[in-house]
């Protein structure tokens, strides 16, 4: 029996081994004991024979002492004691003789006064299997369909149902019996239970009843509609009957109140018919859900449901798209994201604009909410703002996939471009402002701004590990020295959003800059409008590339260059008083040196005075606080750049150096990046002024020179000086020289560098969007034409399934209610019972020669392991209490222990273990046989068995990532095992594949066959694989080809013939990343196993 369909009644804890009771002392308390130790007692027993321990001794004592008491807990007691009471004998398999007075027992309670004890005892025999112990009960079974209480009937027809499933010979005529109950009864409940046992047992009789009954669906309750919605399906499916009185009846039952009466009566109809009539009516009652149910658990389940429709109605869900937009209105952002995805896929070029237009309203109304929503509700604002970010990819998405709508779109994403969701500064800078207002703590909000503008740099000095181009070496030279106060604590940067709108936006716009020429006018120049809103560095870095590859006349040169100095603000970027005070300080502190000499007090009185005179001064604002309070906000005036604040005003908005900020507090790749877009306005500007020649073109040249050097030359001075938060790194320095030197000699350029300046990238960019192209085309057209040769094929192994010829069994797309039950307890099997897979998982225990031989087949569920034991006596000896010790090392946990049993000779049994999985980690189950043999008085005799591993390969399985998502998981996740490699194989991309291969990983890195990867010096590749328990596991291989004596490195034209020689081997390590222990070693370790060869 499988492990879904065995009865569960109750879930009891068991004892520890200390406490377990003794068989004397229970029976003493059940002889003399009162009432409330006898309840104590047979709670011990309970829990006893559930753990495991043989309590059959004091079933006597219970029937002497217990039977008879009137206390109510004590019967109710007793009928769970029943119910785990192993009534048969182990030895013989016949019924327990003292199983004769429970019977008399349970019949007098069917025959109780009391309605409570009859339905409960009812409801005992609904889990009793012994066929003897019911057939003396039948008579008053029946009898008590006719009792004057509900209850009373209600679980008799339970009962019924019960006994006719596992005993039909017992009451062969109980269907007729059920009908004329049906036809008497008043109660709906009853009239349910009823219905679901013809269902079960007798459908054309079931049938009879659905005709009576039919013109009164609309009066029946919820459950008694649901049991008709499962006849409808079972019949339909069983019977020869037309099916237009059912779909007349389920579409009927579509308006229903009952939001699950309509759920199911969809799946009912779509299940009878596939005409479009009735699909549209169901997949109308699938949208009423989701714009009517309260539960976000519910609309899941709908939108899953909707998902599962795509393939065979997706025409029919076109229709209807506009409706399914409707649920964006959900506060909900995992209902939301699941609208948008189901969306994206059906967009077709018919509904598109619809789409379009839609998201345009959405965007525009969380925007307003975002701006009008109350600083202190931080979560609402980062879920709004999440929400916002994922309806601009969508709308990204959108246009990539139908290009027609790019101009549509283009110019509303740019109007987020100075979003910066990404570090919740906006978020954690007004919450932090009104808890000090809240406070009273005036001190708190006057440091407040300075304080959340200091974790706004040291946020964003972080660089992001998707720089294209930022090495490590960089990102480590310029990552500040300085730490600031945070205004928002650790735990907040968790759990912010890890993706930035503005970023999406500003790629999304590289792309259509470079596809579609016509709209590079519009697009620089709203790009220059919001050029001062942009506050996110990587944003900066690609608007910046995107205005000195796209400028297209001399006009547009000047304008970004002016844009450029107008974000950098006044220079020079070192403030003289602080520049000042810094050197006056440290000449103040170095006064008593022993080289410069002692300084009289006379001059060190005045080095005093002129530090304190070149100390920045301060000015104190009121300002108004969210809530409407007043609070003092205290600014250092240390420069006019840094305090741009008119003091008498209070609600005079500060201007914005967004890009001045970033510079200053150590963005310098940022500064390299100005540099060189610099540099290319002015080569640019060469070459118009050469196309389009006009009197006044040398002097622009000079200024836009002037203006680019003067630029320049004040970061690097501002980098090397001693005010900077972090010095300037040499390889950005280096940069910034390149371009001061070629400013000065732009006329001498070389052609290269002028060609690479001037068109170069841009060609570059040009081809790699082509060639993304052709790749995902290629891709989708793979996949269709996969998905059309596997159209309808089955493994040789598989039945064929052909519905006109299964009778009974269920068509593809319907709805099972048992196969409902397997999921909903997470029982999904991982391999499906092919007899080729379940030879391979057979695992012999003990040898042919043994007294017994065992073997076992290892079945994984998702989150158990079923193993089902062949047992044979290879002797001519009965074996008796033969039992299997197992036990288990790792994280598994034996949950159902195989209960012992006697094998005759030559006798072979079947008995099943279940074992729970906790984790993705390797484990061992190992154990005995234990046996006694017929008249031995010696000691157990035991064979041990071989032990069973179970490998991780069975929980993992290759997924695919982006390279994005790859990139955050790996700064994220904390657990890294660093594997040397190790192997015979001298072919780097034929080892990366056997990698993946042996941990059954998805390659994320293309490796094509056709193409020169089997032929370089040098590989570098990303794996990911995700667990059944959602755990995530990276891998990154780096690998190079060289000689054994490490002298020589191979040459690449040569590495094809490597194999031939034998000198050439493989070296470089295999990093794994998880964020649990386990799973990072036992992938270690299979790779060490397994990486040798590849045969």
């Amino acid at each position: 029996m499988a492990i879904v369909d065995r009865r569960c009644p109750l879930l009891l804890c068991p004892l520890d081994s200390e406490s377990t009771p003794k068989i004397e002392d229970l029976s003493a308390t059940l002889e003399r004991g009162t009432e409330e130790e006898k309840i104590g007692a047979l709670k011990k027993i309970i829990h006893c024979i559930i753990s495991g321990i043989n309590m059959s001794r004091l079933t006597m004592q219970i029937i002497k002492f217990c039977l008879r008491s009137k206390s109510h807990e004590i019967k109710k007691l007793l009928q769970i004691y029943w119910e785990v009471l192993d009534k048969k004998d182990l030895n013989s398999g016949k019924l327990k003789p003292e199983m004769i007075l429970v019977c008399n027992h349970l019949l007098n309670d069917l025959k109780h006064p009391n309605e409570y004890i009859r339905g409960s005892t009812l409801r005992l025999l609904c889990r009793i299997d012994e066929a003897e112990i019911l057939e003396q009960l039948i008579p008053q079974i029946l009898q008590n369909l006719e009792h004057r209480h509900s209850y009373v009937r209600k679980n008799s027809v339970l009962a019924i149902i019960s006994i006719t499933q596992q005993h039909p010979n017992l009451i062969p005529d109980a269907a007729q019996r059920i009908v004329q109950f049906i036809d008497n009864e008043s109660n709906n409940s009853c009239k349910r239970n009823a219905l679901q046992m013809l269902i079960n047992c007798d459908l054309p009789a079931s049938l009879g009843v659905f005709t009576k009954i039919q013109d009164k669906l609309s009066n029946y309750p919820e459950t008694m509609q649901i049991t008709i919605l499962e006849l409808m399906r079972k019949v339909c499916r069983a019977l020869p009957v037309p099916k237009s009185h059912f779909v007349k009846c389920a579409a009927k039952l579509l308006d229903s109140p009952s939001n699950a009466v309509a759920y199911e009566a969809a799946n009912t109809l779509l299940a009878l018919t596939p005409l479009d009539h009735a699909v549209n009516k169901a997949l109308e009652a699938y949208t009423r859900l989701l714009q009517t149910e309260s539960d976000q658990n519910v609309k899941l389940i709908v939108i899953k449901r909707l998902h599962s429709f795509k393939v065979r109605y997706e025409r029919n869900l076109r229709t209807i798209i506009m409706d399914i937009l409707r649920g964006l209105s959900t506060p909900n952002l995992d209902v939301r994201r699941n609208i948008l995805s189901l969306v994206l896929e059906l967009a077709a070029s018919n509904n598109i604009n619809d789409i379009i237009t839609c998201l345009k309203k959405e965007i525009i109304a969380i925007n307003n909410s975002i701006s009008l929503a109350v600083d202190t509700d931080v979560a609402t604002q980062r879920s709004s703002i999440e929400y916002r970010n994922l309806l601009v990819r969508t709308i990204h998405q959108c246009a990539v996939k139908f290009p027609d709508v790019a101009s549509q779109v283009v110019h509303l994403l740019m109007n987020y471009l100075g979003d910066d969701s990404m570090d919740g500064h906006a978020l954690s800078a007004s919450s932090a402002a009104a808890a000090a207002a809240a406070t009273g703590n005036k001190g708190k909000a006057a440091a407040h701004d300075d304080a959340a503008l200091a974790d706004d740099y040291d946020d964003r000095a972080k660089t992001s590990s998707d720089d294209v181009g930022a090495s490590d070496e960089h990102k480590a030279k310029s990552k500040p020295a300085t730490h600031f106060v945070h205004a928002h604590t650790e735990e907040e940067h968790k759990n912010k959003p890890h993706h930035s709108a503005a970023y999406d936006v500003i790629l999304f716009v590289k792309e259509i800059v470079e596809e579609y020429p016509d709209l590079t006018a519009s697009i620089l120049d709203k790009l220059l409008l919001s050029f001062n809103d942009i506050r996110n560095e990587q944003v900066y870095r690609v608007a910046l590339w995107i205005l000195g590859e796209y400028c297209h006349n001399k006009a547009m040169v000047v304008r970004i260059v002016d844009q450029i100095c107008e974000s950098i603000g006044e220079l020079p970027l070192v403030d003289k008083k602080q520049l000042t005070y810094s050197l006056q300080q440290t000449a103040y502190k170095n006064g008593d040196d022993e080289d410069a000499g002692v300084a009289d007090d006379k001059e060190q009185d005045t080095a005093a005075s002129s530090a304190a005179a070149a100390l920045p001064s301060y000015t104190t604002r009121t300002v108004v606080l969210p809530d409407g309070t007043y609070a003092q906000s205290t600014i250092s005036m240390a420069g006019k750049m840094d305090g741009e604040v008119d003091a008498g005003d209070a609600s005079a908005p500060r201007k914005s150096y967004n890009l001045r900020k970033l510079i200053k507090n150590g963005e310098y790749f940022l500064a390299a990046v100005l540099s060189l877009t610099l540099l290319k306005l002015a080569v640019k500007f060469s070459s118009f002024a050469k196309t389009e020649p006009a009197e006044s073109d040398a002097v622009e040249l000079n200024k836009l020179k002037a203006k680019s050097l003067l630029i320049v030359t004040c970061i690097i001075r501002y980098g090397s000086s001693a005010v900077a938060k972090s010095k300037l790194d040499s390889d950005s320095k280096d940069r910034m020289l390149y371009v001061i030197q070629r400013l000065f000699k732009e006329a001498s350029l070389s052609s290269n560098e002028q060609r690479v300046l001037a068109s170069e990238c841009r060609a570059n960019f040009g081809r790699m969007l082509s060639t993304k192209r052709r790749e995902e085309e290629a891709k989708k057209q793979e996949k269709q034409k996969a998905e059309q040769q596997n159209f309808g094929v089955v493994p040789f192994d598989r039945m064929l399934s052909i519905r006109q010829l299964r009778g009974l069994e269920f068509s593809e797309f319907d709805e099972d209610d048992t196969l409902n039950l397997a999921k909903a307890v997470g029982n999904r099997a991982l391999d499906q019972g092919a007899l080729r897979t379940r030879l391979s998982r057979i695992h012999q225990l003990t040898g042919f020669s043994d007294p017994i031989y065992a073997e076992a087949a290892v079945t994984v569920h998702q989150f158990d392991i079923v193993l089902e034991f062949l047992i044979i006596n290879n002797t001519a000896a009965t074996l008796q209490n033969l039992n299997l010790e197992l036990h288990t090392s790792g994280d598994l946990k034996i949950v159902e222990k195989p209960t012992k049993f006697t094998l005759a000779p030559q006798q072979s049994q079947r008995v099943e273990a279940s074992i729970k999985v906790s984790s993705t980690e390797n484990g061992v189950i190992f154990g005995n046989i234990v046996y006694d043999t017929t008249g031995a008085t010696s000691d157990n005799n035991i064979v041990v068995m071989n032990c069973i591993h179970m490998d991780i390969m069975d929980y993992v399985h290759p997924k695919h990532c982006s390279d994005s998502k790859f990139r955050e998981m790996w700064v994220e996740f904390e657990w890294e095992n660093k594997v040397p490699v190790n192997t015979d194989i001298v072919n780097l991309a034929q080892y990366i594949r056997h990698i993946a291969s042996i941990t059954n990983m998805q390659l994320l890195t293309p490796i094509d066959r056709r193409s020169n990867s089997d032929q370089c010096q040098f590989l570098a590749a990303n794996l990911h694989a995700k667990s059944i328990f959602g755990e995530h596991a990276l891998m990154n291989v780096s690998i190079e080809l060289k000689l054994d004596d490490a002298t020589n490195v191979v040459q690449p034209q040569d590495s094809g013939n490597t194999a031939g020689k034998g000198k050439w081997k493989i070296a470089g390590h295999i990093r794994i990343r998880c964020k649990s222990q386990g799973i990072a070693l036992s992938l270690g370790e299979k790779i060490t196993n397994g990486q040798r060869s590849a045969s």
